[in-house]
């Protein structure tokens, strides 16, 4: 009795086995077996990005306000707010603060007293305010950013302090403003990406709160490795708060007609592909590929321009939801 009950509970896991690789087939196998049997394939309109991974360094130009005097703060102006020269940022009344020794010991120690002890707390420039400080708004400066290392920045200690408080004393640091209008980022890049940058060409950095579009300002050689600068003039709402970052840059956008290097074929030492015409037969056509991920290629839609011996001719090429053969020739 035992027995049959054991070779029982085997032919049900033997089933439910069975039953798993069969749903995995289904879901998984067929789908791609199907493709690959697919006679034609539509044409569609799409895109390729060519990205990188990157460790982002913000450089803003910043100044750093400090307190001219211990006393009780008023402020006036919220996280962010932007600001023109001469507004009113806060005030402090004279007075003894609620503590005897500083609270900002690593922020001081890393800015090194680079900034403004103001008599009145107003803004020197146009900027956005900001009470989150690192102490390293004077090591990452737009104008001696190209000095930066990469072993120097990655020993850095990372981390903003937030230093809105009752009362202050003389010599802390109070605020910040940062022009918004005009910031970069730096980072740096293996020697086989470097290929995806181009100076004074267009990128996207995608950051955790948005997309912000720039250009590639500089590349330089830094012992085997690239230190890369982003220019950006696009105002982003997290700006004054980050400072290392990972994100993804994207250095190449293309659009066009998607379709599989496997239809991809050749006629007269000319590539392209065969479609099927509205008859149903099978007609070639000429494509010039703008960029390819090794699977799938991008190609001009409609028609394109090559050179011969009478000059610049005008080639007609394929269209979006044309049926191309997958098989590469009829």
């Amino acid at each position: 009795m035992a027995k049959e009950k054991s070779n029982k509970k085997n032919r049900l896991v033997l089933l439910f086995f069975i039953a798993v690789v069969v749903l995995f087939v289904i879901i998984y196998v067929l789908p791609s077996v199907a493709d690959a049997f697919k006679r034609t394939y539509v044409a569609e309109y799409g895109g390729i990005q060519v990205s990188d991974k990157v460790s982002c360094y913000i450089v803003r130009d910043e100044t750093v306000y400090f307190a001219n005097r211990s006393g009780t703060i008023q402020y006036y102006l919220g996280e962010g707010t932007k600001v023109r020269k001469n507004t009113k940022i806060l005030d402090i009344s004279a007075g003894s603060a609620e503590y005897e020794e500083t609270k900002y010991t690593k922020i001081l120690e890393r800015i090194q007293g680079q900034g403004i002890t103001p008599e009145q707390y107003v803004s020197s420039n146009n900027g956005l305010v900001s009470y989150y400080l690192d102490g390293y708004e004077a090591l990452f400066k737009p104008d001696t950013m190209k000095e930066l290392s990469k072993k120097e920045v990655k020993e850095l200690e990372m981390g903003l302090e937030n230093v809105t408080r009752t009362t202050t004393l003389a010599n802390e640091p109070l605020f910040k403003i940062v022009n918004n209008n005009l910031w970069y980022v730096v980072c740096w890049v293996d020697e086989e990406d470097i290929v995806k940058y181009k100076k004074g060409r267009s990128v996207t950095l995608q950051l955790p709160l948005a997309d912000v579009k720039g250009t590639t300002m500089d590349i330089i050689d830094d012992d085997g490795e690239f230190m890369v600068i982003l220019k950006f003039n696009r105002y982003y709402e997290d700006l004054p708060r980050i400072r290392r970052v990972e994100a993804n840059v994207i250095t190449e956008d293309y659009k066009g007609l998607i379709i599989p290097n496997r239809c991809i074929t050749s006629k007269d030492g000319k590539p392209g592909v065969y479609i099927k015409d509205v008859g149903g037969d099978s007609v070639f056509r000429p494509v010039k590929a703008i960029t390819s991920d090794g699977e799938y290629s991008l190609v001009q839609n409609s028609y394109f321009y090559e050179d011969s011996e009478d000059g610049s001719v005008k080639v007609k090429t394929i269209d979006v939801y044309d049926e191309i053969l997958t098989s590469g020739k009829p």
